[in-house]
């Protein structure tokens, strides 16, 4: 048994100085973090506390969790070795900060509540950084969605290239920055700091999930993963006074639909997409389409127009673009005014957007 409150159980690491309420005494012992730890940005960093009574004997049935004064969010600590008392996290620092303090607080049915302080610093990490869950279609932008094969994708995290640019033509590595999806190398559509827009590579199998990895700044980050689905389309518009038009274009001479220059019922439209999957024939990442040969999407969508399901003449890759996909289609008859346009390919919808047609 503990002679005296505050006595510190002895252990092979450094101690969270701790504080106590009740009778019986809780005693943490930390075994990560030191005092006057300098932790690395986005960087996992374990968090370990042994918990015991103060007679020695592990506490098997506590709750302990940790606060941090960065503005962190809150971490619970589970136990995960029961013959030692052993409970634990992995925390990835957010911000950036020249002092803060990582606080756990214990609970444990019939004994005191303890609370641990531990100081230090959160240090900015060049190592490249992923985000969890960051890799999105580049215009529906929907968190955890899945990504189809071809999709132009963007990426977010910290440190993920040297300077902003955008590599012409398009190539799989640049200044130091690779991205590797399931073992593929995916093309670089646009790198920075920040943010990396990438093709995900045509090659990958839909209905599988695979990690995605990026290589810079002579580190790697932490691998993220992503689910592939056969389509996930999203298509382009404009802001128009706060109404999202669609990206279209008059067949005839390729100018874009506006108010001051409508579709008509009966016209043939071209609009632009992404993220409409495979293709026959199948083109690979980065190329375009062979010389004189339509890719067609697929997955065949569907395209409803003020309720009305338009005729489509093609649907697939845009010929001059890496990942450019396009629609030809006829205005139903019978439509007229600002009309919501909904795009479905295999069950999964677009974007909402609205078409002008007088």
């Amino acid at each position: 048994m503990a002679d005296d409150v505050g006595r510190v159980l002895p252990g092979p690491a450094s101690y969270f100085p701790y504080r106590s309420t009740g009778n019986g005494l809780l005693a943490l012992t930390q075994t990560g973090l030191a005092n006057s730890f300098a932790a690395p940005a986005g960087w996992p960093t374990p968090l370990i506390v042994q918990l015991a009574n103060d007679c020695g004997e592990p506490v098997l049935n506590g709750q302990v969790v940790a606060t941090f004064s960065n503005g962190d969010s809150p971490l619970s600590m589970r136990l995960t070795d029961p013959d030692t008392g052993l409970y634990s996290a992995t925390w990835s620092p957010g911000t950036v900060t020249g002092s803060m303090t990582v606080t756990a607080r214990a609970f444990a049915p019939t004994l005191s509540t303890t609370a641990a302080d531990i100081s230090g610093s959160v240090t900015v990490n060049k190592v490249p950084v992923v985000f969890s869950s960051s890799t999105r279609n580049n215009l529906t932008e929907l968190p955890e969605a899945p990504l189809a094969p071809g999709l132009a994708a963007y990426v977010k995290g910290s440190s993920l290239a040297p300077v902003a640019s955008e590599p012409r033509p398009f190539v799989t590595t640049y200044n130091g920055t690779t991205v590797l999806v399931g073992g593929l190398a995916a093309p670089l559509y646009y790198v920075s700091d920040g943010q990396l827009n990438i093709q995900i590579p045509t090659e990958l199998e839909p209905g599988r999930e695979y990690s995605l990895l990026v290589a810079a700044n002579g580190g790697y980050a932490l691998p993220d993963s992503i689910l592939v689905a056969p389509a996930q389309p999203g298509v382009f518009y404009f802001d128009d006074g706060g109404v999202a038009r669609l990206t279209a274009q008059h067949f005839s001479d390729y100018s874009l639909v506006t108010s001051a220059s409508p579709a008509k019922p009966g016209e043939t439209l071209t609009i632009y997409l992404i993220g409409m999957g495979g293709t026959n024939p199948p083109v690979a990442s980065a190329d375009l389409p062979p010389v004189g040969t339509l890719a067609r999407a697929v997955e065949p969508p569907t395209v409803m127009i003020g309720g009305k399901q338009a005729a489509l003449s093609f649907s697939g890759l845009n010929p001059g673009f890496v990942g450019l996909y396009q629609i030809n289609l006829t205005v139903p008859d019978g439509v007229s005014g600002e009309l919501p346009v909904v795009i479905t390919q295999d069950g999964v919808e677009a974007n909402s957007t609205f078409l002008v047609v007088k």
